[in-house]
């Protein structure tokens, strides 16, 4: 996530073809493995009883935000004609992602005590 929301605001100054490049490679690898991470993190955060369903959910909650998010963005783009918003949106929610992972890994360590 950290490496995601990094990335988001490089591609905000984004202004030349390679350094272009460069920032979507680290959005895709980011995204490849953030994809890679979810369901180990799932388990080792809620547990095993209900891994199934928490995946699930956790999924739904993914494809969600693959439909919502690029209307968002796109909505961005047409009232500003730039993308920057949009990129600095995801940076934020990476933001917010990463503060969550902290607070359940707090919550899966007081629950197992």
């Amino acid at each position: 996530m950290v490496i995601n929301g990094v990335s988001m605001l490089m591609l905000t100054q984004a202004t030349t073809y390679v350094y272009f490049v460069v920032c979507v490679m680290l959005v895709g690898f980011s995204f490849g493995g953030l994809l890679v991470v979810f369901a180990p993190m799932v388990r080792m955060i809620f547990g095993a009883q209900h891994y199934n369903q928490n995946y699930g959910l956790l999924f739904i909650g993914y494809g969600i935000g693959a439909f919502v998010g690029p209307k968002i963005s796109a909505y961005f783009y047409d009232a500003t004609g730039q993308y920057t918003l949009g990129f600095i949106g995801a940076a934020i929610l990476a933001v917010v992602a990463i503060v969550l992972v902290i607070l359940a890994k707090k919550l899966a360590v007081k629950e197992n005590k």
